[in-house]
């Protein structure tokens, strides 16, 4: 991989200016300051005059090496593609691409631009180049190698239902022939400041070019103020199993198990086989689809015990603007384990869709939103009518990267879920800022 990296970054900008002589200032001006180590001041330049500028080779040369060098792949893409459209014979754009294309995991595009060039001709020191990036990616794919990633994050924040529970303390109660019941203290929502830390490992183990081992596991610790530490919650994740690549496909099926644990209680544990299948239209476009078959257990309430079923399929787009968008639909139904239960289980349903957008090299928006509903197998003895859940969902934050693998996140969250039996309906916002660090 040091390799690959020394190859492309050293070996190609050097003939870019004798390339093209006949640039203007903005453009002789960003390879200047790409050359001189600033690709982020060329980027900036250049991405200020895309919009009228694009479609000249030159300039959208100039433009994907700055991109490049700033770890902006796929806005690379679009302005390499650009090039080799206008210039197929352009040498250092079929490179840069490739370097572009690599680095978002498209190893096979990236070999066939490559081979491409190759076959049309070139200059011997850029065959070389091309010759060692080749050689690079082979040595890639051949070798089994881990690609082992950890991650600790830290959170405070405050939420005004911290257990999902509605406004009132008290309830009627059709089967008690309308009489007003109150709840408990816990049965009512509950405002509470928390602190949050959580830490993950994730490792993907090359058996093949095609083949991998991956694996890994999280851990989540939620404290809540003294007032309400009875809502003190952990949790504990795992999966292990196999992935497939092949071209712009990649399928993986594992074993997941998640273990929740209430006030330091065990409250409820969850296991089964996830699947998923990724396809890559390109750099900057993918399907997914997933499955889930899992079974849910509840610690000291067996007659919720459910087996859980959920299909999705979701599309990811980074746009040239920098903006990468995503929009996702999901069904299924959790069914009691015990068939006399059956007004437990429902179906359920859903979407999400969200966007984030960078405003510089170092600061992002995000915004998300998400609703779901939940029908329920048929009438609540007390409530006397069938539950129906509607849920709705609104994320609001920052990506604020201060430094290298460092990360800063403030975020607003927003949910609402409105019922036909009123001790299910509640509002909440939290508030919370995360740093992370990344390994």
């Amino acid at each position: 991989m040091k390799f690959v990296r020394i190859c492309l970054v050293a070996g190609l900008i050097p003939f870019s200016l004798a390339a093209h002589a006949e640039m203007d200032d903005a453009v002789i001006k960003a390879m200047a300051d790409t050359l001189a180590g600033k690709p982020a001041e060329a980027f900036e330049a250049l991405s200020a005059l895309e919009e009228r500028r694009a479609g000249d080779p030159d300039f959208d040369l100039a433009l994907g090496i700055a991109a490049n060098r700033t770890k902006k792949f796929s806005r690379g893409i679009f302005a390499l593609e650009r090039v080799l459209l206008a210039q197929p014979q352009n040498k250092q754009a079929s490179i840069e691409l490739a370097r572009a294309l690599y680095a978002v995991g498209q190893g096979g595009q990236a070999r066939e631009v490559l081979n491409r060039a190759r076959e049309d001709g070139a200059p011997v020191e850029v065959s070389s180049t091309m010759d060692q990036f080749l050689q690079s990616l082979d040595k890639v794919d051949a070798k089994g190698r881990r690609n082992f990633k950890a991650y600790l994050e830290g959170a405070i924040g405050m939420d005004t239902n911290v257990n999902g529970a509605p406004n009132d303390d008290s309830v009627a109660v059709p089967a008690y022939s309308g009489s007003v019941v109150s709840l408990n203290a816990d049965g009512v929502k509950v405002r509470a400041n928390f602190a949050n830390l959580r830490a993950g490992i994730s490792n993907r183990f090359a058996i093949t070019p095609e083949w991998s081992l991956i694996g890994r596991a999280s851990a989540n610790l939620r404290a809540n103020d003294s007032n309400a530490n009875q809502f003190d919650t952990r949790s504990y994740a795992a999966l292990g199993g196999v992935a497939y690549r092949h071209e712009k496909n990649e399928f993986s099926l594992g074993w997941q198990a998640v273990n929740e644990e209430l006030y330091s209680n065990a409250f409820r544990q969850q296991g089964g086989l996830l699947g998923e299948w990724i396809y890559r239209l390109d750099g900057f476009r993918q399907f997914g689809t997933f499955v889930q078959f899992s079974e849910v257990r509840y610690a000291s309430q067996a007659v919720r015990d459910m087996k859980r079923q959920v299909i999705g399929s979701t599309y990811v787009q980074v746009f040239p603007s920098g903006v990468t968008a995503y929009g996702g639909l999901y069904m299924g139904n959790e069914r009691p384990l015990d068939s006399d239960q059956y007004v437990l289980g429902h179906n359920l349903g859903g979407l999400r869709l969200g966007a984030q957008m960078a405003w510089t090299s170092t600061l992002s928006g995000f915004a998300s939103v998400g609703w779901e509903d939940r029908t329920y197998g048929g009438d609540d003895s007390l409530f006397q009518t069938t539950r129906s859940d509607k849920q709705s969902m609104l994320d609001l934050g920052l990506s604020w990267v201060p430094a290298p693998q460092w990360r800063v996140t403030p975020v607003v969250s927003w949910v609402r879920t409105d019922s036909t039996i009123s001790i299910n309906s509640y509002a909440k916002t939290s508030a919370s800022v995360a740093v992370r660090r990344d390994f």
